[in-house]
């Protein structure tokens, strides 16, 4: 069998598990980069999901489906109104929120847990830099320029929804939706 790269993971990123290629090695993908490779298991922290239970059954096209009663891995919430989730037949998508009755929710570093760039606003506890970035990924920080300590965005939101904090949004002609 040929083994793909051994990937270089660093700490707090957020990886696909692709699959368990034996009981050291897991096979996964970083989406933000595109790498796909092995990791240690011991390297990963699979704590970070959450589950839930479909209340019905539910299918409908770009979100995958779910029958009653089935227990589904939540791996993050996109808005206040999907979840992505892994149903047990391994299809990753997008879940309705008032599809299922969550029971665990799932852990993450910053308020999105999508997989698109959003924007995002920042403030270094250390020395109350405050900044705003149209570069912001969920589960991803950025480094203070003042101290060298990496933040997390308190707050996020998707980059065509203006709400004045970025100077570019007075700038920029959006579509109207």
């Amino acid at each position: 069998m040929d083994f793909p790269m051994i990937l270089n993971k660093f700490r707090r990123d957020v990886l696909i598990v692709r699959q368990q290629v034996d009981q050291f090695w897991t096979e996964v993908e970083n989406p933000h980069f595109g790498s796909k490779g092995l990791v240690p298991r011991s390297f990963l922290d699979f704590d970070k999901e959450g589950t839930a239970r479909a209340k019905y059954h539910y299918c409908a096209p770009d979100e995958i489906t779910i029958h009653k009663f089935e227990i589904v891995r939540l791996i993050g919430k996109i808005d206040d109104n999907y979840y992505e989730g892994i149903n047990t037949r391994g299809e990753r998508g997008k879940i309705p929120v008032n599809c299922i009755d969550v029971i665990k929710e799932p852990f993450g570093l910053t308020p999105y847990q999508g997989e698109n760039r959003v924007f995002g606003e920042y403030e270094c506890k250390r020395c109350s830099l405050n900044w705003t970035s149209s570069n912001s990924w969920a589960n991803c920080g950025q480094m203070c320029e003042n101290c060298n300590v990496l933040v997390y965005p308190h707050k996020q939101r998707p980059l065509h929804q203006p709400d004045g904090l970025d100077k570019s949004d007075l700038t920029k002609d959006l579509p109207i939706e």
